[in-house]
């Protein structure tokens, strides 16, 4: 240990717990024995530091809350026995595994937080020692199963509070390790997995989820009460739809789920509304699973924004938050549901919205006006 800078601790008989600093970039790292354990958390730092001393012993580095979007090619060349790697809170949006390959024998990895669009496949694909992937908190909307190529090793994958709408049914066809698979808090109606290629002890959570409880999830729900699939200890999935089974516990569920075409209740009315309002067009929708729902606009898809958008995941009504000229038009919600004749479409009656310009409020709401 003749690069140690700092103080060193004897703990038991045979352990020297050494704490120091690395003067170049004031990094803290631990000296257990003969291995370093670096934490590079929060020091605004873009790229990795590699002018450490003994690279050949560092097992652990922590690179949390910097400012990296990138890793130069050759980097990870420097830690080549790295086991524990922490790129949360940074800036990628690509894992960038050309860099990853330097790294056989990382055992564990974390990258949430990072505002990562997309997983590339293969991107893990030489990381056969890698026991647990961490990817949490970041606007990732799917992930392929080719994108965990390589995992042959992997115990943990955690995928929370993602933006996660879809995984393929052959999501863990690369994982026959897995054991604990936790995607709770993304957007996630049904979760389809292939059972033949689902380790006989996996443990999941897709709590915090808006579960449909439909024909499409009985697979889960038999597959919980055969115990071929456990819920994670104090978890509970909980269905959002259908109505009749809103707030239903999965695990309390028995008998047959059920599905049903689409059917639009009600749509939208004429009306006249000035600017500067709030608004909703109404468009209420059943169906199970529930109906994938568009709106139209002169007959034309319309492009949602922060300002005109669907009201929630079960709820299809459109909202307006500021109404402006350029809202005048025809509307139409249209339904669909990928179980039912996937070509047809169900259609409301089309409606106008028309929007003239306010010069001052006159005290009167138009009807649909919030008031806001």
């Amino acid at each position: 240990m003749l690069f140690m800078a700092g103080y060193c601790t004897a703990v038991g008989i045979s352990l020297l717990l050494c704490v120091a600093r690395s003067l170049a970039f004031d990094c803290p790292y631990t000296v257990t024995l003969n291995t370093i354990s670096i934490d590079c958390s929060n020091k605004l730092l873009t790229t990795i530091p590699t002018n450490y001393p003994g690279p050949n012993t560092i097992v652990s580095l922590s690179m949390r809350g910097n400012r990296m979007s990138t890793i130069p090619p050759g980097t990870f060349g420097y830690f080549p026995n790295l086991t524990t790697l922490d790129l949360s809170y940074n800036n990628f949006t690509q894992i960038p595994g050309a860099g990853l390959d330097a790294l056989p024998r990382l055992q564990s990895i974390n990258w949430s937080g990072n505002p990562l669009t997309s997983v590339a496949d293969g991107v893990f694909k030489n990381l056969t020692s890698l026991s647990e992937l961490i990817i949490q908190n970041t606007p990732l909307v799917t992930l392929s199963a080719e994108a965990l190529q390589g995992l042959t090793s992997l115990h943990t994958l955690t995928l929370d509070y993602n933006q996660l709408s879809f995984l393929p049914i052959n999501i863990l066809q690369r994982v026959p390790t897995l054991l604990t698979l936790t995607l709770r808090g993304n957007q996630l109606t049904t979760l389809t997995l292939n059972e033949t290629t689902m380790n006989a002890t996996l443990s999941i959570d897709i709590s915090n989820n808006p579960s449909s409880c439909d024909c499409d999830f009985q697979w889960f729900v038999d597959a919980l009460a055969s115990s071929e699939l456990a819920l994670l200890p104090g978890v509970a999935t909980v269905c959002a739809w259908p109505p009749e089974l809103k707030g239903s516990t999965v695990s309390s569920l028995t008998g047959s789920l059920t599905c049903m075409p689409p059917v639009i209740l009600s749509g939208p009315q004429n009306a006249s509304i000035l600017t500067d309002r709030s608004f909703v067009l109404g468009c209420s929708v059943i169906g199970t699973p529930f109906p994938s729902v568009v709106w139209l606009k002169n007959g034309a898809l319309l492009s949602y924004s922060s300002r005109v958008y669907v009201l929630s995941k079960f709820n299809a009504s459109l909202v307006f938050s500021n109404t402006t000229i350029d809202d005048n038009g025809n509307y139409q919600c249209v339904a669909q549901n990928y179980r039912y004749q996937p070509s047809a479409v169900y259609s409301s009656e089309v409606a106008t919205l028309k929007v003239t310009k306010a010069s001052c409020f006159d005290g009167k709401l138009s009807a649909g006006e919030d008031g806001r």
